[in-house]
């Protein structure tokens, strides 16, 4: 099976809300900002592989890239912040 018929943006949509609601629940029930930097590196994550699945159709690949570098630069940006602040 190629990529393409495997992960789908829907797939990857729903994966990442399920994630989410997983986590900013824990963190609403132990009130522990811990728990919400989890979900802000959740959301870096779903960028990045919105991106790859973006660069891999072969829809655009510079836009492809270009997110894929725009992501990974927010999740650099998030990791810096969260363990430097």
């Amino acid at each position: 099976m190629r990529y393409a018929e495997i992960v789908t943006e829907s797939r990857i949509t729903n994966t990442t809300l399920a994630l989410l609601f997983i986590f900013m629940g824990l963190a609403w029930y132990f009130k522990s900002s811990v728990w919400y930097d989890i979900v802000i590196l959740i959301v870096s994550l779903a960028f990045i592989f919105h991106s790859i699945n973006y660069y891999l159709t072969a829809r655009n690949k510079s836009l492809g890239m270009a997110f894929a570098i725009g992501s990974i630069c927010f999740l650099i940006c998030n990791v810096l912040k969260l363990f430097l602040w």
